[in-house]
Order: structure tokens, then sequence, then C-alpha cells
């Protein structure tokens, strides 16, 4: 099938491989395929075992708020985001401290309220925890 594209300036011919004709198929149905697909390479990428792919990923995630929308972003996103707060790599942790703004953005305050907050909450003061405990086994390189 052809359509023609708009680029610089004048119309361009581009082949488009489809199963249907493109006026057979909604915008909303086409907008839902799309969010599918990127929802399922997405989530194997949040799944990665590597931190710097998760990293990569909440770099810029306040477009992917946009783009998926408040309730897959919260189902998604979220759901994945939250795991961060307790890896052992202290970028990723970071990271999610610093997109999470963005998504509580997206998600709104009820989420943030109620699911959120409370885990940030939890996460930073059993950080601080661990690192009091860790402080106090530490001898004192000072010979108080």
């Amino acid at each position: 099938m052809m359509k023609h594209r708009w680029r610089y300036g004048q119309f361009h011919s581009c082949s488009l491989p489809t199963l249907y004709p493109i006026s057979q198929i909604s915008y909303d149905a086409s907008l839902q395929y799309l969010q599918e697909s990127i929802e399922d390479q997405l989530s194997t990428l949040l799944v990665d075992p590597s931190p710097v792919v998760k990293r990569a990923i909440l770099h810029n995630i306040s477009s992917l708020c946009i783009f998926l929308g408040r309730q897959k972003t919260n189902d998604v996103l979220l759901s994945h985001m939250i795991t961060y707060m307790n890896h052992r790599d202290w970028l990723l942790r970071y990271a999610f401290f610093e997109s999470v703004v963005d998504v509580a953005a997206c998600v709104g305050g009820r989420s943030l309220e109620e699911y959120i907050l409370p885990l940030m909450i939890q996460a930073l003061s059993g950080e601080a925890r661990s690192l009091g405990s860790f402080r106090m086994t530490q001898p004192c390189p000072h010979r108080c």
C-alpha cells in the first residue's frame, strides 16, 4: 500500500505494510495497538537485570508517562519502578527518586498519597537505619 508523507516541503511516497487498509483502522485502534506494543517492550526493559537499562528508561520517563496515560503508567511503570527503591545500585535508586516526581504528576495525587509516599518514606527510613547500623559497626578512624 502506498501512502504519501509530507517531508521537507513536498510529498513523498512510501510503502507501508499493513494488514488492513489505513482507511479502515481508526485512530483509537491504532493508538491502542501502538501503546500495547510499546508496553510489551517496556515491560521487558523494566525487568532487565542491568541497572544501566533501568536508569536509561528513568532518564526521560515523563514522555513515556504522557504516551501511556494515567492508568498504564500506574499499572506498568510505577509497579516496576517501586522495586528500584530497594535495589543495591545507588545510582538506580537516585534515578528513581529523580524521576518519581514526573510519574507522580502523571498518576495523580491519590496514587501519590496512598502508594508512592508511604513506600518512599519506608525506603528512606530503612536506608537511614542501615547506614546508621553500618556506621556503628565501623571502627572510629580518628581513635576517638
